[in-house]
């Protein structure tokens, strides 16, 4: 039911509540876990908004992997590319500051 909700989600263009959502989302019942478990790995089959995810919830690593996948694949816009590429690094060098902490 929830993976329904979900593309449902993507395919209005509701997206962004998905990203907002696990923010929110406190377990409060046992197996309540399950929708942020069951999220997660939704948005990890769409790298368009893994990413963004991934960001808000500061797992840099993930974030810049999937972007440096989503701008190897771009082939459209030589511009698209080079933002993706941007902050691919930004978000590595987010990764070597947190681990010289």
């Amino acid at each position: 039911m929830a993976e329904f909700v979900y593309e449902w989600h993507v395919r209005e263009g509701k997206a962004a509540k998905l990203l907002t959502q696990e923010k929110s989302f406190i377990p409060k019942k046992e197996g309540e876990g399950q929708e942020k478990a069951t999220l997660r790995k939704f948005l990890g089959r769409h790298d368009k908004l893994s990413w963004l995810h991934d960001m808000s919830t500061t797992q840099w690593s993930a974030a810049a992997d999937t972007l440096e996948t989503l701008a190897d694949r771009e082939t459209e816009r030589l511009s698209r590319k080079k933002v993706m590429d941007e902050l691919d690094h930004s978000y590595r060098r987010c990764v070597t500051d947190v681990t010289l902490l």
